[in-house]
């Protein structure tokens, strides 16, 4: 059996002095997951800005709630220390509106993971008439390749195994909360 994590937004960093950014470009809004063919022409690098203007304040590693994610240079190198990421484009990208010291990159999918929700078991809601995922119960037997991904049924939503999270906490980046999910 595969444990795997939600990987969101520290709750614990969430903090007036925490450096939270995000795209400053009209045709990508927040919510939106940039993967596969989409934003094909899109300008780079990206233009991202602080949503806190506070001083001083912190650098986080994952400083973007939702998607798209915006991840810093470390947790860069860690995703591809990890190795075999056919599935993920890094976009370079720089903060317009305040001076910080790590560089910034916004993940781009390639591939997304399918047939991995059972969706009989998930629950729903609507929304307008569209049908929302909001509990994803997954298959039993299922074999993920990366240890960084997204679902087809829930692309708004990062997972990652137990090796990233480790690697996470011993490089003592910040900025990302991790709940587990058994496959």
């Amino acid at each position: 059996m595969q444990h795997f994590y939600d990987a969101i937004i520290s709750e614990k960093t969430n903090d007036k002095t925490d450096l939270y950014l995000m795209i400053d470009d009209d045709r990508i809004t927040s919510g939106v997951s940039i993967y596969k063919d989409e934003f094909p022409d899109i300008d780079v690098p990206i233009r991202l800005v602080a949503t806190n203007l506070v001083s001083p304040f912190r650098e986080l590693d994952f400083p973007a709630a939702g998607c798209p994610e915006i991840v810093s240079e470390d947790l860069k190198m860690l995703i591809t220390d990890l190795g075999e990421y056919d599935n993920i484009e890094f976009l370079p990208a720089y903060v317009a509106n305040v001076q910080v010291k790590k560089k910034y990159y916004l993940l781009k999918f390639l591939k997304t993971e399918s047939d991995l929700v059972d969706l009989e078991r998930s629950k729903y809601v609507m929304l307008g008439e569209e049908k929302q995922l909001i509990v994803p119960f997954f298959k039993k037997e299922v074999e993920v390749k990366y240890h960084i991904f997204k679902v087809d049924e829930i692309k708004y939503w990062l997972f990652v195994s137990e090796k990233f999270k480790r690697e996470f906490k011993k490089r003592k980046l910040v900025g990302c909360d991790f709940y587990k999910r058994t496959f």
